[in-house]
């Protein structure tokens, strides 16, 4: 089975219910990391209503209606990206930390489509078992993207 890992970067903010949305989005951007399905997948984009399905994990089942108190979370900067097999290989998720611009979750899909929080270091497990039983996915070298996340290259001196 085809695993791919995909970066949803965000910012978001709170609203109340009852009232027009005026307030700043977080000042630091929300990044999870995801591991899904291939078939989650459509040329080097998420499928929408996969998209749909992580949002309800992350923000709860109504999140765009709002909880109970009134309040509901609003998407300010959005961007999803596919990130490459090779880059995924070469990251060191294990040691990624949180920092004041930036702040990091990571998800792991069942074979059932729920997703699981799991820690950086289960996160590193997962794709170093992929790529130890799947090699043959593998991008070629000539494959560039990696200056996209010069941020984590902040937390991992060897990348």
């Amino acid at each position: 089975m085809t695993v791919e890992t995909l970066l949803i970067s965000l910012k978001d903010a709170l609203k109340e219910r009852s009232r027009e949305y005026s307030g700043s989005p977080a000042s630091y951007f929300c990044n999870y990391f995801c591991r899904v399905p291939g078939d989650w997948t459509e040329g080097n984009r998420l499928k929408e209503n996969y998209l749909e399905r992580i949002f309800e994990k992350i923000y709860g089942q109504n999140w765009r209606a709002g909880d109970d108190d009134g309040i509901q979370f609003v998407i300010k900067d959005l961007n999803t990206t596919i990130l490459p097999h090779r880059m995924v290989k070469k990251i060191k998720w294990s040691i990624t930390k949180d920092n004041k611009q930036n702040h990091f979750w990571f998800y792991i899909a069942s074979e059932t489509g729920e997703m699981n929080p799991v820690s950086a270091a289960e996160f590193q497990a997962d794709v170093d078992s992929f790529f130890q039983e799947e090699t043959a996915f593998l991008q070629p070298e000539n494959d560039t993207g990696l200056e996209m996340f010069s941020v984590l290259a902040l937390d991992n001196p060897e990348s």
